[in-house]
């Protein structure tokens, strides 16, 4: 089996987007899900510094929410790092 890692800048599960991925997919790949933002409460994400650094994202119970992109920028390094080892392929999700 084929394992393909996907990172949202949000919260994971992303239950409005990867099903549909799956859906496109060989039925014998995996898709593991991660976010920059899991294991944090809505208190803990930090607001945009300013308008040029604001991005928009979801929450795991689908709550809008606009953060910070240097925030984000550092937690989705890790949010890879927890994949590496574990999938075949990484994907960024975000539009």
């Amino acid at each position: 089996m084929r394992r393909l890692g996907v990172v949202t800048i949000g919260q994971s599960p992303r239950d409005d987007v990867v099903p549909e991925l799956r859906a496109l997919l060989p039925k014998n790949v995996i898709v593991v899900e991660t976010g920059a933002l899991d294991g944090l409460s809505k208190e803990e994400i930090p607001p945009p510094q300013a308008p040029e650094r604001t991005l928009v994202t979801r929450l795991s119970d689908g709550t809008e929410l606009q953060v910070d992109k240097a925030f984000v920028h550092g937690r989705l390094e890790a949010a890879v790092r927890s994949l590496e080892t574990r999938v075949d392929l990484i994907a960024y999700l975000c539009s």
